[in-house]
């Protein structure tokens, strides 16, 4: 943890914030560091107004990092829940030969799938692992190792379902 008071950190954090509210409306570091140094200090000066820019962008580009993260995770677990309980319509459906209920159950279960792969980016990675292996290119051991398990966990699924 910061050795800096937490009134301090308040302080710097009220100084970035009017930083970046500044240049918004377009005034230089150079306007902005007159303006803050009778509150910030008479030391600080335009690469001090830059710096306090660019954390503050920085602060704000890691809790938008975070909070997709945070968002997929949520969403993940709703397409898991989504795809049991579509599983379980599914065995139901066989259970009582309804063809037309079975085959919505599994294209509802090939649309959740695809909704995933998008999520995690997997047929991307497919594709441009793809396009690297038509160039003659090598194809890379990240994207290569992503797109196994993905063929193999659609396989799985297959031969589950027969």
């Amino acid at each position: 943890m910061s050795n800096v008071p937490p009134a301090a950190r308040i302080g710097v954090a009220e100084r970035r914030v009017e930083v970046l509210r500044r240049r918004s409306r377009g005034d230089s570091y150079a306007q902005i560091a007159a303006d803050l140094a009778p509150v910030a200090g008479p030391r600080y000066q335009a690469r001090h107004a830059h710096e306090d820019a660019k954390r503050a962008l920085e602060a704000v580009r890691d809790e938008l990092a975070d909070m997709a993260r945070l968002h997929m995770a949520l969403e993940l677990v709703r397409l898991d829940e989504y795809q049991r309980e579509t599983e379980e319509v599914l065995e139901q459906a066989k259970a009582d030969g309804d063809g037309n209920l079975r085959l919505r159950a599994v294209d509802r279960l090939v649309v959740i799938q695809k909704r995933r792969d998008d999520m995690l980016g997997i047929t991307r990675v497919t594709v441009e692992a793809t396009k690297v292996t038509e160039s003659g290119g090598e194809r890379p051991h990240a994207e290569d190792s992503t797109d196994e398990v993905a063929r193999k966990r659609a396989a799985r699924r297959l031969a589950a379902r027969g």
